[in-house]
């Protein structure tokens, strides 16, 4: 398709206008195509530029495209051999590579030394859709926080909403400065569909206080290679203003424990909650549920009956199965107590 301004030169030409005007250097751009012509962020895309040199002596010393956010910057710069070429339309076509490209619609801008474009509104414009989805866009993570019973740990809270297992995972946790917060152990054969991950906080880290810029890395096969990257505004302090807490009792014995316990949860000496919990043949451990804001506390446990045998234990755990403070049950007292920190 030959627009206008090809038209108007060789016309000229064709009348006789001088044969100096007739070849002179020029690079008429008269279609931008995009390829492939419907992109998915999966694939490497270029642009090819058709149109005409304006003699036979024109060439294109350089084209070159630069991204920046969803605008295109393509530059070509046209030249001459210095000989005396026949003036005449020279049909060519130039490739710029653009690469794997984010989802979005792009704007083209032409610029450059003797080009002329002239390509139609509509081809400056394209579109990228999303490719195939990651994995890792099914990899919810709900929470990353402090221990609930240590500032030596984090805990983060996942939910695999993919049907990939993520093999021998490792999470860490690295602050704007690249520096590690956390690092997990690799305790699991896959996630499944929720799962909580403990990393440890290296020695002489720098503590974070408040929000800070974070990004998590998830790592598989005993960290042989990083599969997915989640950058984060975050803060390692609980997101609500209250947390779920479980009284445990439990059996750790290899008799069984019969009866009932009363405990009572205490801060400053003050009953926040009171219950009641219970071990059987059938029933090795039994938990209650609390909600209870970031403090000092105590909990303490009496058996409403003499030792029936087993080794009972008490304390309290966190979601996650996470394992706080945990005392032999004192049935020659009467009472028993256990001192922890939630989230403190």
């Amino acid at each position: 398709m030959i627009r206008t301004a090809t038209l108007l030169l060789t016309t000229l030409c064709l009348a006789g206008v001088s044969y100096q005007a007739c070849a002179q250097t020029y690079f008429y751009l008269e279609q931008i195509l995009v390829d492939p012509p419907a992109p998915t962020d999966q694939d490497d895309v270029e642009l090819e530029l058709a149109g005409n040199l304006s003699s036979t002596t024109s060439f294109i010393q350089n084209a070159s495209a630069t991204v920046n956010g969803f605008n295109v910057l393509v530059v070509i710069n046209a030249a001459n051999t210095g000989g005396i070429g026949i003036p005449m339309m020279v049909p060519h076509t130039e490739t710029v590579d653009l690469g794997q490209l984010p989802p979005g619609t792009y704007t083209i801008t032409v610029g450059g030394t003797a080009t002329n474009d002239g390509a139609m509104p509509g081809e400056h414009v394209f579109t990228v859709t999303g490719g195939t989805p990651s994995p890792c866009d099914s990899l919810i993570i709900n929470s990353v926080t402090w221990g609930p019973f240590s500032d030596s740990t984090l805990v983060v809270h996942v939910h695999n909403n993919s049907s990939t297992l993520f093999n021998y995972p490792g999470f860490v946790l690295l602050n704007d400065e690249g520096e590690t917060l956390g690092l997990e152990a690799v305790d699991f054969f896959g996630i499944p569909a929720e799962n909580w991950h403990v990393l440890a906080v290296p020695a002489g880290a720098d503590r974070p206080e408040g929000s800070f810029d974070a990004t998590l890395q998830l790592w598989v096969d005993f960290y042989g290679q990083q599969v997915c990257t989640f950058t984060m505004d975050l803060s390692l302090c609980p997101p609500e203003a209250c947390s779920m807490l479980f009284p445990t009792v439990m059996n750790l014995g290899s008799a069984i424990t019969t009866g009932t316990f009363s405990y009572e949860i205490r801060e400053d000496d003050v009953t926040l909650a009171s219950g009641s919990l219970s071990l059987s043949g059938e029933q090795s451990t039994d938990t209650d549920t609390l909600c209870l804001p970031p403090g000092e506390y105590t909990m303490v446990l009496t058996a409403d009956q003499p030792p029936t045998g087993g080794q009972p234990y008490f304390g309290v755990t966190a979601p996650g199965y996470a394992q706080g403070p945990l005392e032999p049950v004192d049935f020659v007292t009467g009472g028993s107590e256990v001192d922890f920190d939630l989230y403190e």
